[in-house]
């Protein structure tokens, strides 16, 4: 946990697994993170409106194109970051507003992607006065 916050930071995880779900929150909660988990973007999309996650991990390949859209705007709108894993053809690779983490992957190089993503946005914050 980055120690410029003084609650923990929250993630959400959207994937389908409940197997994924369960060895990211084991090794994230280690972390000091707290975690929230949603088995498809619809209710993951409830989940950020409700919690506002810092940062959202979702697993696109198992959703809907319209929930993954819908999800994505809930992140957008909750100011939080997102890691979307998946197959990406060349051309859906583009905007950069998400990290995007190739599957299949390995979980600790994601780890350290969630890390790095949740310690940029600490880095970001204003320093306390």
């Amino acid at each position: 946990m980055n120690p410029q916050f003084s609650t923990p930071q929250r993630v959400l995880l959207v994937d389908e697994s409940p197997d994924a779900r369960q060895v990211l929150r084991t090794v994230l909660e280690r972390r000091g993170l707290e975690i929230y988990e949603a088995d498809g973007a619809g209710s993951g999309s409830n989940l950020i409106r409700q919690h506002q996650p810092h940062l959202v991990v979702m697993d696109v390949e198992s959703q809907s194109p319209e929930d993954c859209d819908a999800c994505r705007a809930a992140t957008r709108e909750a100011h939080s970051s997102l890691v979307v894993l998946g197959v990406f053809p060349r051309h859906q690779l583009g905007d950069g507003e998400e990290s995007r983490v190739s599957k299949p992957y390995h979980f600790a190089p994601l780890v350290r992607t969630i890390e790095r993503l949740l310690d940029d946005l600490g880095d970001s914050s204003p320093s306390p006065q």
